[in-house]
């Protein structure tokens, strides 16, 4: 009973929430019962808990031709000059190296080996590091982004983010690229698909 409360829906919370509180009070149970054996670990289907099954808005080739293009030319804004070159950039890296947001935002200038068209992920999941190769149109746009930021703010640390945001010293932020990659799939009219899904 005391586990049922503790997992039950509390206002409009997800069953995502639900699942979770239930994986933390089995993981609890499982380290409780190294120590007493009478320790019941509650089995995974003590709730009828439900996850929806996610299946992703993949774009088709067409759809994939546009979008980069999309993003090789999207515009910069009057306050923001960078903004096309940088996050249209980003985007083309995200979708053609599979790339988490935070490990393409987090790379500095010392990260992206323009010379031999690798980057350096540092710390990412599980705090490993790997080395990506990008083919040579990406890294000649990782080549000229990097022209047009340097022309912009002129000598900058290694350390520095390859992809700066509006505040000194900052990459720019993942919320700032999911509106810009909303904006450039609405410039070339990709929306929902059939069933509704966004890419």
């Amino acid at each position: 009973d005391i586990i049922r409360d503790f997992i039950a829906r509390r206002g409009t919370e997800s069953e995502s929430t639900r699942s979770h509180r239930l994986t933390f009070v089995r993981e609890f149970c499982r380290f409780r019962s190294s120590e007493d054996s009478r320790t019941v670990v509650p089995p995974r289907g003590l709730l009828p808990i439900r996850r929806p099954t996610f299946v992703p808005r993949v774009l088709s080739l067409a759809e994939g031709r546009a979008f980069l293009n999309a993003c090789l030319s999207f515009p910069g804004a009057r306050c923001s000059p960078l903004r096309g070159v940088v996050q249209g950039t980003a985007l083309a890296l995200l979708y053609l190296t599979g790339l988490r947001v935070g490990e393409a935002l987090g790379l500095s200038i010392e990260d992206v080996d323009l010379a031999s068209a690798t980057l350096h992920i540092r710390r990412a999941k599980f705090g490993k590091s790997r080395l990506v190769t990008v083919a040579p149109d990406l890294n000649e746009r990782l080549r000229h982004c990097r022209a047009a930021v340097d022309h912009r703010l002129g000598a900058r640390d290694a350390r520095a983010p390859f992809f700066p945001g509006r505040t000194k010293g900052n990459p720019v932020s993942g919320s700032a690229v999911t509106a810009t990659f909303r904006e450039v799939l609405a410039s070339v009219g990709i929306g929902r698909d059939a069933q509704g899904r966004w890419p």
